[in-house]
């Protein structure tokens, strides 16, 4: 009731204990009245000060300036401005010592990651039995972090071998080692497992043994012989490595040689480029022998190298010459040979695949 005898610039007295307001005196701004009796109004403070002018027409209280924000004055601008100041480049580095480039995107640098490792793959005789020369094989398996090799500082182990006799090891630096003297089945596994910043990572290595056909000799006088089982060579002068094998020409009188071989040498000193040349022979049955071609090098060298461990890289070569002009339906007596191009280093070359004579 009290508000509706007050009108727009009235002077009302307010008083509220929670605010110390003891007939405080304010100005009414503005006033509404409803339908419901209330009437809100707008109140400002009123103080007799304001009108307190003095000879020089100035107000004796003079506002302040008011108080713009910045944003530059934002509580992480200054963090990172004091940070740039007080931060020693040097010391800036990860758990593992490592230091990001200038400007870099490092955000990939601490993925870890495994490189593939191609199957490993042996050649047996038809009976299983390893061919010389593959063991011992070492396999580097290579963990990474960011593209870069953490190999020497991750901790390695063999978590399990499947189808390997013979204890298979790791060394400090993920050299994964298939011992001399193992047997390895037809379909095999190895797996490895790294550890390294709390991350563990494994890798499984499929490891396959190809046998080969049983040997067909031909003493009765086949048309088709073959041989898987070779001897290796270590001097430079010829020398047989297959069987002696009779073959029965056809109607035509020729004869088909193939002998596409991998060449390859122990994981062992001595290093070096192992070159060799293959060639066939033949000789009516208790006669002499003659060559069917000239002899014919290997295209690619088995190599051996080292680089913390010995490692071997197989070659090629491939002697698979026509001998026609011969008596048909008649047999001969055929043998594939080879020999080392070069020496030293002492060294034996082995030879891995199947050798074959087809008379027609």
């Amino acid at each position: 009731a009290k508000a509706l005898g007050c009108q727009v610039g009235d002077v009302v007295r307010l008083s509220i204990e929670a605010l110390g307001w003891s007939n405080k005196p304010f100005r009414v701004v503005s006033q509404e009245i409803r339908f419901d009796g209330q009437v809100p109004m707008a109140l400002v403070e009123e103080n007799a000060a304001i009108y307190a002018w003095d000879n020089d027409d100035r107000a004796p209280v003079t506002p302040t300036a008011p108080t713009v924000y910045n944003p530059l004055n934002s509580p992480f601008i200054l963090g990172i401005d004091v940070a740039g100041t007080t931060a020693e480049w040097s010391a800036v580095i990860d758990d593992n010592g490592d230091k990001p480039e200038d400007n870099a995107d490092v955000t990939a640098n601490a993925v870890p990651s495994l490189d593939q490792i191609a199957p490993i793959a042996f050649a047996a005789d038809y009976l299983g039995v390893l061919a010389g020369g593959q063991l011992p094989k070492n396999i580097a398996v290579i963990r990474r972090r960011g593209g870069i090799d953490v190999s020497s500082t991750t901790t390695w182990s063999i978590v399990s071998q499947v189808g390997i006799t013979g204890t298979v090891t790791i060394s400090a630096s993920g050299v994964v080692t298939i011992p001399t003297g193992a047997t390895i089945g037809t379909s095999s596994t190895i797996e490895v497992r790294s550890v390294r910043d709390g991350t563990t990572l494994d890798a499984r290595i499929g490891v396959t043994r190809n046998d080969a056909a049983p040997p067909s000799t031909g003493s009765s006088g086949g048309t088709t012989v073959t041989d898987s089982t070779f001897s290796s060579v270590s001097g430079t002068s010829f020398v047989a490595i297959s069987d002696l094998m009779t073959v029965k020409t056809g109607s035509s009188g020729q004869i088909q040689f193939a002998g596409a071989l991998t060449t390859t040498v122990e994981a062992a000193p001595s290093v070096g480029t192992f070159p060799v040349e293959m060639k066939w022979q033949y000789r009516t049955v208790g006669g002499t022998f003659a060559d069917v071609a000239t002899a014919v090098p290997s295209t690619i060298d088995a190599t051996a190298i080292f680089d913390g461990f010995y490692y071997s890289e197989d070659g090629f070569v491939d002697c698979s010459p026509l001998k026609t002009g011969l008596s048909a339906t008649t047999d001969y007596e055929v043998q594939l040979f080879a020999r080392r191009t070069a020496s030293p280093p002492i060294k034996d070359v082995f030879f891995l695949g199947t050798a074959s004579a087809v008379g027609s």
